[in-house]
């Protein structure tokens, strides 16, 4: 027998025999809850599925999806998606009741969350926004109450700054991180952190003014005290990821309380668009970074404080479990759904790009 048949069938009896071992058990409460079933078979999402899935039986849903055994595999085989089994969040089948219930397929939920983001608003589409890690949401992180007591007026952020994977961003017109890092180096506008004690006298000490990027290669801040320290500084560096702009970093920032400095063109990809003054301060390029930086220095408590407040309502409004299933569960509400796909959104969003140059190419020949 070849190989591969024999991978394919080895593959499907694990599906089974992981189907069997979480197959549904109806419970009587069910027919008493809000159901969504997501009837798709493949998961092009990734960890973002989980988040999806997560934020709707967060709210109180019993979640369904189809007895696919591909599909299932598929989850089985991502570290996220299967904490979707063991947290017993999906059931596999058809729901066996018609009340409350929401159905999403594939026609409605779509990956090519860039394409048309720019038209959000006027669109009335519904983009799933960017989250906190799924870590966050998994152990119960993600609105742990944070200190709110006095803050470092500096900029800071904790991140991977490995050149291979953060030096080059492709379609978006934003500064790659490696590329905002050394222009700051340059300059001489780091200070330097690389270990718990040092940023633990930081924090007690007269000091301030800073702006402070840990590489968590070198000094690695536990994800369960993340927010905690990102409660100790008035704003936030907002840094590009990898394969596209959006991190996880900045919506774990925005719960805490720091206000995201960022570059425009990042901004612009939060629907609604974070407003400069109002959610966050943002600069256009690497021209106007310094200066930016150092009016972000020398912001009065009086406007810190309406823009924490604005940065906070947003937050509440926009970016939780809540509120993103509020805006799915409205009545009579069908629009598309988009929800990130990371590098597959970045595939559809470069190739709708390059296509429509294309076009513009061949109507001025």
């Amino acid at each position: 027998m070849l190989p591969k048949i024999k991978t394919k069938i080895r593959s499907h009896i694990d599906a089974v025999k992981y189907y069997v071992a979480h197959k549904h058990v109806p419970n009587e409460k069910d027919g008493t809850r809000k159901v969504l079933f997501l009837d798709i078979r493949y998961n092009a999402f990734g960890r973002y599925l989980y988040l999806f899935l997560k934020f709707f039986h967060m709210e109180g849903y019993t979640v369904y999806m189809p007895k696919d055994l591909k599909l299932i595999r598929q989850l089985q085989c991502n570290s996220f998606t299967a904490s979707l089994i063991q947290e017993k969040i999906v059931n596999f089948g058809i729901p066996p009741f018609a009340g409350n219930m929401i159905t999403i397929d594939k026609k409605r939920l779509s990956a090519d969350y860039f394409s048309g983001i720019a038209n959000a608003a006027a669109s009335g589409n519904i983009y799933v926004p960017m989250s906190q890690h799924p870590l966050m949401y998994f152990n119960g992180w993600w609105n742990t109450p944070v200190e709110d007591g006095k803050r470092k007026r500096s900029l800071f952020m904790a991140g991977n700054f490995d050149p291979r994977g953060y030096s080059k961003l492709d379609v978006f017109n934003v500064m790659p991180r490696m590329v905002m890092y050394s222009y700051l180096e340059k300059r001489k506008l780091l200070y330097n952190i690389e270990d718990q004690e040092r940023m633990r006298s930081f924090l007690d000490s007269e000091e301030d003014g800073k702006i402070i990027l840990v590489d968590r290669l070198k000094f690695d801040v536990p994800i369960w005290h993340m927010r905690w320290l990102l409660s100790r500084f008035e704003f936030y560096f907002a840094l590009p990821g990898t394969v596209m702009p959006l991190c996880h970093n900045i919506i774990e920032a925005m719960s805490a309380g720091a206000i995201p400095f960022m570059q425009e063109e990042y901004a612009r990809l939060f629907t609604p668009v974070l407003e400069n003054g109002v959610h966050a301060i943002t600069f256009r390029d690497e021209n106007d970074l310094e200066l930016r930086l150092n009016e972000t220095l020398q912001l009065s408590p009086e406007k810190i404080s309406f823009m924490r407040e604005r940065m906070a309502a947003y937050y509440q409004e926009y970016l939780t479990p809540r509120s993103v299933v509020n805006r799915i569960e409205k009545p009579g509400q069908n629009n598309k759904i988009y929800l990130q796909a990371e590098e597959g959104s970045v595939k559809l969003f470069k190739k709708n790009h390059e296509q429509g140059i294309k076009k513009i190419l061949s109507h001025r020949s």
